[in-house]
């Protein structure tokens, strides 16, 4: 995983807040390395942490890289209290559970480049992402939290290569 740095937070002020971080999603049109055709990117995702003051700081987890054209690590994102909440909610690490979000973007990774190959919108139905969803989490119930999700994300290669032409 690449780590890029990023220094852009900002402070807002209002005491009245008093709830969990919470992400938000920057996307817009990109040219990505320059090139000439145009994309929508996501530009960043931050996390709202809202302070003992009451002050809101944005911290840019991952920002977009036009260069590679994907998004980037920064300094924040193993530190995210949102994700460690997550992870809290599950009985997981914090490490843990990154590990699963990233074999989960690299399923949804895995099924975004089979359906543009296929010329197949039907692979990116909510129906069948739901279908998809299930099976990562048969895997994880068949061999726990704790489970090698290298292995895993290989065994769920597997099984939609077989069912992919059925889509």
């Amino acid at each position: 995983m690449a780590t890029k740095q990023s220094s852009k937070t900002a402070i807002v002020t209002n005491k009245k807040f008093g709830y969990d971080p919470q992400f938000i999603i920057v996307a817009g049109v990109r040219r990505p390395a320059g090139g000439f055709k145009v994309f929508r990117r996501v530009d960043c995702i931050s996390e709202t942490v809202v302070g003992d003051d009451g002050h809101i700081t944005f911290h840019d987890l991952m920002v977009y890289d036009p260069h590679t054209d994907t998004l980037m690590q920064t300094e924040w994102f193993p530190k995210s209290q949102r994700i460690k909440k997550i992870a809290d909610l599950f009985s997981l690490t914090p490490e843990q559970a990154l590990q699963h979000l990233w074999a989960r973007a690299n399923i949804r990774h895995h099924v975004a480049q089979t359906a543009d190959a296929a010329k197949n919108l039907r692979m990116l139905s909510a129906k069948n992402v739901l279908v998809y969803n299930n099976k990562y989490q048969e895997l994880v119930d068949r061999y726990g939290v704790a489970m090698d999700c290298q292995k895993a994300i290989a065994e769920w290669k597997a099984w939609f290569s077989d069912i992919a032409q059925f889509i």
